[in-house]
């Protein structure tokens, strides 16, 4: 299990300055765990800043309809985002930073956050601080790994049965409870729902890439390298995104079916309990 899991990060002399902030940001609350009030509150600070940003004035029912796009944007696609992580990602793509966009709207903030997310700055942050994070892990002893998986799952469960609907690519750590729940026997789908999650992950993937393509947000060559990444045999991409599908899979179908209430009472079953 990643120590990314959240915990209360304390800066690390071993990194810099902007890799403690990418690390900070990466363990902020979570879209998911943000009360009504404090997500609304943030949205409309966001919004307030790009528009800022950009220089544009905007009227108080365009303001107010993009934050509820924005809103219902980030709840959907990006729960498992940490706040700040979605603030930088903001901030940075409406000063140009992931390239030109094409007016203030829900496509490109979708750009901006994969953008910031995809970026080589935050990947070689997270590696450096796993490495540097490594042999304390390793010192963890069974029953503290056993305490964290745990936990782990009981947030991932809770959260797909809260929302089905839930967006199998916004879930964190999905990777990590399949992986456990699989080495011990207590996932169990066939070869051909594997080989389906398989085609499922895969169609997702090359529909967003084919989304980039049309808006002329990748280049060919990038788009052809993406492309052969994905069709490849055992993507890790594809495999990513296939056991988070299936971890889904696997709690929702632990939900217990609610039996519909009889209320008439002339039928058969309207004394049986339910």
């Amino acid at each position: 299990m990643s120590n990314l899991v959240k915990t209360e990060f304390q800066s690390l002399p071993e990194l810099s300055v902007k890799e403690n902030s990418i690390i900070s940001a990466l363990k902020s609350d979570k879209i998911i765990n943000l009360n009504n009030e404090d997500l609304n509150r943030n949205i409309v600070n966001w919004a307030n800043i790009i528009y800022a940003c950009a220089g544009q004035k905007v009227s108080d029912d365009d303001l107010k309809a993009f934050c509820i796009l924005l809103k219902n944007e980030l709840k959907t696609y990006f729960g498992n985002i940490g706040h700040k992580d979605i603030e930088t990602a903001l901030n940075n793509g409406v000063r140009r930073l992931y390239g030109e966009y094409y007016g203030i709207n829900i496509i490109s903030v979708n750009k901006w956050i994969k953008s910031h997310l995809d970026s080589e700055e935050r990947k070689n942050a997270i590696k450096k601080f796993l490495t540097l994070n490594k042999p304390e892990e390793q010192n963890m002893t069974e029953d503290e790994k056993e305490n964290i998986m745990k936990k782990a799952i009981e947030r991932l469960e809770k959260l797909i049965q809260d929302d089905v609907t839930i967006n199998p690519e916004s879930i964190d750590f999905g990777n990590a409870v399949y992986n456990y729940l699989d080495n011990k026997n207590l996932i169990l789908f066939t070869t051909e729902e594997k080989k389906q999650f398989m085609e499922q992950s895969k169609g997702i993937l090359l529909q967003h890439l084919l989304n980039q393509k049309s808006r002329l947000e990748i280049t060919p060559t990038l788009f052809k390298r993406t492309l052969e990444s994905i069709e490849s045999v055992n993507s890790l991409d594809v495999v990513i995104l296939a056991k988070k599908i299936a971890i889904k899979k696997h709690f929702v179908n632990l939900i217990p079916v609610k039996k519909e209430i009889v209320r008439d009472h002339n039928h058969p079953d309207y004394f049986n309990k339910f």
